[in-house]
């Protein structure tokens, strides 16, 4: 070992680097420990908030799906009631309800009522009908409509049965009587006029509810003992005549009963309406309220700027306002949402709730078995492995070693393995030193023998290469050539169709026009005929010329389509840039001024040219193109020739 290494040993001790890196360790261990510990509590925290999201969710969904249920159901009285309505005004024998004979007017004849049926009428099957002034000499209107409420008493029953926690669920006549389900007797509870002035009756007027709508009404203080509820409330028309209102009512204690079993720790789901009234939250609501509560009195005092707010907040997700957690969701059979909040922990005594007293203990044990560790790794194994550096090195410097006495025992036998080994080592390297040697000589004759090979091996690969570089000349020119017209030296229709697909699926992409200008030389034949097929050709090459003259673009391409048939692709441009190259083409072929005796259009040679312009879709094809620009070039040849004409593309 040289000097440096001893002077770097000298300041940084063997022992003290290995020491520090077993603790760097260890406390990674522990800082990892740790952090699995946060993760664990973050995604336990996460998962909770995703469980309270879902049991909302379902709770909010259940409620919706009960209040959509009443308002189906009043739906449908209110359709019964209507359509009875209407048959009965068609029919002119009424059919009398059983229950129609069971009426009877009080001693004073002020009122009548329906309290003393016999069977087979039974109380499950009649709702009280009850009403102002006698049942004796009314009009005809006001027994078909009559008649009517008593028929509803099947669906008020199958209504009862099927939502056993509603109230009450009634017909109000604007004719001042009600039949209401269940039944219960005259004396107890009957027609007042008082009944037209709740908000389910005035709410239903024509004037107020126009179109008809089934609606919901603010919580309001049952006068016939029953406490707090709403009403779920329809109209009821005789054509264009109101007639009265169908209704169910619900209290807000049962509303409050489907928030009391909602399962969450130190947190409230309440119900409000548009008017902030509260319906129903699992503790300030009772059957002894004789005041609306308002969402102010169900909110702490942190979050009462909340109520004001609510609408701001987003709806199904859970948000956090200061040391609370917010959930709302509107419901859509009912103007009402569904309102959670719960306090929340601050975050070191959630961690520390979460975690346990287990957790926290191992926590300390691995702190402790960290230092430990260290203390006897730095005895067993970091001061021994010092020392046996220091013995290696005295060995490698061809010194006496010397063996501590403090070195346990159970290391001394690995210097003296160490010890017979160098020795061994030094002898073998001796050895292997001359050995090396004579390798090293025949290395040096192979390597020149190697090196005279690879020096052919390069030339070869070079003349390979040169062939490869002039055949692929070839084949590039071989290509190319293929591509061109021979005649014209312009691109040829092979070349033409390449570059069509390719400009076609770029304007689909980019959702721009095409255009193809389809030319055809006016009386070519006649042309060759008159001044020979040299001069045709000669003619074809200037025209050809005047062409690619004729384009200012890069993209665009003019390519050679048959005999006397040149074809020009211009992507990116629409109708009217067409027809404006074409005009230039035109007027191009007209400079050139080549006589043409033989021609039954012009003494010079014409231009017949047909267009044809595409936006392409999904589902379309450049052949359409194609094809509408040859049409237009069959158009303009039959009428006349030497002119333009343009025709849409058929998709």
């Amino acid at each position: 070992m040289d000097n440096t290494t001893e002077k770097k040993l000298a300041l940084v001790p063997f022992h003290t680097r290995h020491s520090l890196r077993m603790l760097a360790l260890l406390f990674t261990i522990f800082l990892a420990f740790c952090f699995l510990l946060v993760l664990n509590y973050r995604l336990h925290n996460n998962t909770e908030q995703q469980i309270l999201q879902n049991h909302f969710r379902e709770r909010v969904k259940s409620i919706d799906g009960l209040l959509g249920n009443i308002r189906s159901q009043v739906r449908t009285l209110q359709l019964s009631a209507e359509s009875d309505l209407t048959d009965r005004a068609l029919n002119p024998i009424p059919i009398i309800p059983l229950a129609f004979d069971a009426l009877r007017d009080n001693a004073d004849g002020d009122f009548f009522h329906l309290d003393d049926y016999q069977p087979p009428l039974t109380e499950e099957m009649v709702g009280n009908l009850t009403g102002n002034g006698s049942i004796q000499r009314r009009s005809p209107e006001f027994y078909r409509e009559l008649y009517m409420a008593l028929n509803l008493n099947h669906r008020f029953r199958a209504i009862a049965e099927n939502l056993s926690d509603l109230s009450w669920v009634y017909y109000l006549s604007k004719n001042d009587f009600i039949n209401i389900y269940p039944w219960a007797p005259a004396s107890e509870f009957r027609y007042s006029p008082q009944l037209k002035e709740h908000e389910f009756f005035r709410r239903s007027l024509p004037s107020p509810n126009p179109e008809r709508q089934t609606f919901w009404t603010r919580a309001y203080l049952d006068v016939y003992g029953k406490g707090l509820m709403t009403t779920c409330s329809a109209p009821v028309y005789e054509g264009q005549h109101f007639m009265g209102t169908v209704a169910i009512d619900l209290t807000i204690e049962f509303l409050s009963s489907l928030m009391r079993d909602f399962d969450t720790a130190n947190g409230s789901l309440l119900l409000i309406n548009s008017d902030r009234q509260l319906l129903a939250h699992p503790t300030l609501i009772s059957t002894d309220n004789s005041t609306i509560p308002t969402l102010q009195d169900a909110l702490p005092g942190d979050l009462q700027e909340t109520a004001a707010n609510l609408e701001s907040l987003p709806a199904w997700q859970l948000t956090q306002l200061g040391s609370w957690s917010v959930l709302h969701a509107p419901l859509q059979n009912a103007p009402w949402q569904v309102l959670f909040f719960q306090q929340r922990p601050s975050q070191a005594k959630a961690f520390v709730a979460q975690l346990g007293g287990g957790p926290l203990t191992a926590l300390l044990v691995l702190l402790g078995m960290i230092c430990t560790m260290a203390f006897l790794n730095h005895q067993h194994i970091v001061w021994p492995s010092e020392q046996m550096l220091h013995f290696i090195n005295a060995l490698n410097r061809r010194k006496t070693p010397f063996i501590d006495a403090r070195i346990p025992s159970k290391w001394r036998p690995w210097f003296e393995n160490i010890e017979k080994t160098f020795r061994d080592n030094q002898a073998l390297a001796e050895k292997s030193r001359q050995d090396i040697e004579v390798l090293d000589q025949r290395v040096k004759e192979r390597t020149i023998e190697l090196e005279r090979l690879n020096q052919a091996f390069c030339e070869e690969i070079e003349e390979r290469s040169k062939a490869e570089g002039a055949l692929r000349v070839v084949n590039q020119k071989l290509q190319e050539l293929s591509l061109v017209d021979g005649l014209t030296g312009i691109p040829n229709y092979r070349k033409f169709n390449e570059y069509l697909n390719f400009c076609w699926k770029q304007m689909l992409r980019e959702q721009s026009p095409v255009s193809i200008i389809m030319c055809d030389v006016d009386h070519l034949k006649q042309f060759n005929a008159t001044y020979g097929h040299q001069a045709g050709d000669h003619c074809l090459q200037e025209i050809a010329h005047a062409l690619q003259a004729s384009l200012q673009r890069t993209t665009d391409l003019v390519a050679r389509y048959g005999g006397e048939e040149f074809i020009i692709l211009l992507p990116g441009t629409d109708h009217t840039g067409a027809k404006r190259v074409a005009t230039s083409i035109q007027q191009a072929i007209a400079a050139l001024e080549i006589p043409h005796s033989g021609s039954l259009t012009d003494s010079c040679v014409r231009f017949t040219i047909g267009i044809a312009t595409a936006v392409p879709a999904h589902g379309g094809s450049p052949e359409s193109l194609m094809e509408a620009a040859d049409q237009a070039l069959y158009r303009a040849k039959e009428t006349g020739r030497n002119r333009v004409i343009a025709l849409p593309v058929k998709r």
